[in-house]
């Protein structure tokens, strides 16, 4: 509960970049808030702890905090592990992603035989 002539100040978050100069700033009064308006905020993007490994790719390139993409086993030639599907990794507001990477092998080519004698 906020006290008559209160002053709050609303920001972003972090992981979120304020398009305003100033914060915004608020006073109670009367049981209303008058002030300006609240500020707008977009997601920073994310610049590290991408989806990798033997085989991985990823359509994480571009996403912002709070965005999700998806690592997969989609390389040519290349299938997931036993036990190991497609992975969510998620934009952490410090700028890295969140995840674990599916593990991928690429098959094991058939070994070429000469004729039987």
């Amino acid at each position: 509960m906020r006290v008559h002539d209160e002053v709050c100040i609303a920001h972003c978050s972090f992981g979120w970049n304020m398009s305003e100069e100033e914060p915004a700033i608020f006073v109670c009064n009367s049981g209303s808030i008058e002030g300006s308006p609240l500020p707008t905020c977009t997601p920073l993007p994310c610049d590290f702890s991408f989806p990798d490994g033997l085989g991985v790719t990823h359509d994480c390139a571009g996403i912002r905090t709070a965005e999700t993409c998806t690592a997969s086993c989609n390389v040519t030639g290349y299938t997931y592990v036993a036990g190991n599907a497609a992975e969510v990794f998620t934009c952490q507001p410090g700028g890295s992603m969140s995840g674990t990477s599916p593990s991928c092998q690429r098959p094991l080519a058939m070994a070429r035989l000469g004729p039987l004698q």
